[in-house]
Formats: C-alpha cells, structure tokens, sequence
C-alpha cells in the first residue's frame, strides 16, 4: 500500500510540475526541474516517466493537458530555445564542470524523449 501511495504521489508531483511550469512561464527554476525531474526519476528516465503517467491513475486527465504539454514541448524544441536555456543557466550552478551547450542539448533530448513516448 505505501508503494502504490508513493507512485500515486510522485505521479501527482510530476503533473503539478507541469502545470506550475506552465503557470510561471520561463521561470529558470522549474525549467530546471523539470528535466532533473525527468532525467532522476524512480521510474527510470523520461520515457518511463512517461509510461508511468499513460498508465496510472491520471490518464485520463492527460486529454485535458495536451495544451499545457504541447507549450512545454515547443520550449525544448532547439538548444537556443527558453527551456533548454533556462536548465543550463539553473545546472551550471550545480554543475559548473559541465558545458552549457552539453547541458541545453541534454535538456533538449530529456523532454523530446518524454514527450515521443506520450504520443507513441
């Protein structure tokens, strides 16, 4: 029960950050942790986060968000976009040994990859 609780939470976390993503526009910090939320995930990366969420108790609430979901995916679209921008800037204070360009590409690849597996 405490599993399924601990799904259902990170399940609601992950969908929250969307929406406040969405909210707060091209806020450095949620850019960031959307793609760390991604990356890091307990399901095992952006594609199984994405399963996780096709899957489980919110799925019919996805219908619903495919506005939100498609504005989030035009801003990781290219490497100079706001998103990917906006991760390097927020990781390179967590990561200074990383370059910035390294950085926006795998912000790019985190979020193409979640949003390919939501469309499969």
């Amino acid at each position: 029960m405490d599993e399924q609780r601990s799904r259902e939470t990170r399940a609601r976390a992950e969908l929250a950050l969307v929406r406040l993503l969405h909210a707060l526009g091209d806020d450095n910090v949620f850019l960031y942790d959307l793609v760390y939320v991604l990356q890091h995930n307990r399901a095992g990366g952006p594609e199984h986060a994405a399963r996780r969420l096709l899957n489980g108790e919110f799925a019919a609430d996805l219908n619903s968000l495919k506005t939100t979901f498609l504005e989030v995916r035009e801003r990781y679209v290219g490497t100079t976009d706001s998103g990917p921008v906006g991760y390097a800037k927020q990781a390179l204070e967590v990561q200074p040994e990383v370059g910035e360009k390294e950085l926006r590409a795998d912000a790019v690849d985190v979020v193409q990859r979640f949003f390919a597996e939501l469309d499969a």
